[in-house]
């Protein structure tokens, strides 16, 4: 796997990853302040980050199935939230961007059968980005 995309499965399973949920080196400083802090060593073998970096290599397959079926620029979006919107849209469902990822979202689940995991992080990903586009579409109306 690329630099990019280890950097982008990294971004995604922390954006996707409760709170309560993430390695103690990843939360928040007031979090850090109360907790104590254990030595690097605990750190590394807890559980708790061993089930982030679980996480972060099924964020990687999935980043990487992705990329085998979008152009780059899309992808780009989509794995960024940040979606190109027309002027006259006035619905996410009009959306180009949220067109081809919702095709790409039932492909994959109806025709190529992926994985409960990678199913449910498509569709993680399909409602954040679908609340983007709607958040902008909000923020341009008069």
């Amino acid at each position: 796997m690329r630099w990019k995309d280890i950097n982008t499965a990294t971004r995604l399973a922390r954006f996707f990853t409760e709170e309560i949920d993430l390695p103690g080196r990843l939360k928040d400083r007031e979090n850090k302040k109360i907790k104590n802090i254990n030595t690097q060593k605990d750190k590394e073998n807890s559980g708790v980050e061993q089930r982030f970096q679980d996480k972060i290599k099924s964020w990687e397959f999935s980043v990487k199935q992705m990329g085998f079926k979008l152009e780059e620029e899309l992808l780009n979006r989509i794995l960024y939230l940040n979606p190109k919107i027309e002027q006259n849209i006035t619905n996410a469902a009009y959306c180009k961007d949220f067109q081809e990822f919702t095709a790409y979202f039932i492909t994959r689940r109806d025709y190529e059968n992926c994985d409960n995991e990678e199913l449910g992080q498509l569709a993680q990903l399909h409602t954040a980005f679908q609340q983007e586009i709607d958040k902008i579409i909000t923020s341009r109306a008069p």
